[in-house]
């Protein structure tokens, strides 16, 4: 199955997540082997091509999956797309650096995330955080 346009991966999305009960607040990513662009972030779900392909540059990262993620991650978290090659949110480079602005961009959209919690403290079990309980069984 590829995903060449955002409609098509919108409807993959759409016939991929799960539905009972979908995940709240989090990142949903999905590798897909055909797809015309190397990733993309859509508001729910994150698609990265498994076979993403990247300019190389300078002190960039070698591994296209975990830097495509990324990438989009950093969409996720309100970054848009940069024009220095070195940077994280250029596309199709192996950049990996934010600069100090953007991650302050990065720090106050996670704040707002209720299932990141608070600077230094780490949710650790079911009780602190509801999205960790465990799904509901089906019938």
């Amino acid at each position: 199955m590829g995903c060449g346009r955002r409609r098509v991966c919108v409807f993959i999305w759409n016939r991929l997540r799960p539905m009972d009960p979908k995940a709240a607040g989090v990142f949903h990513v999905y590798y897909i082997k055909q797809m015309s662009v190397n990733g993309i972030y859509l508001g729910e779900a994150i698609f990265v091509k498994d076979t993403a392909s990247l300019r190389k540059v300078e002190g960039g990262i070698d591994e296209p999956l975990p830097r495509v993620t990324s990438h989009e991650l950093g969409h996720a978290l309100g970054l848009p797309h940069r024009q220095d090659t070195t940077n994280l949110m250029a596309s199709g480079t192996t950049g990996t650096w934010l600069n100090d602005a953007e991650i302050k961009v990065v720090r106050e959209t996670a704040r707002k995330l209720e299932w990141i919690g608070a600077p230094g403290h780490f949710v650790t079990n079911r009780t602190e955080n509801p999205h960790l309980q465990a799904p509901k069984k089906r019938r």
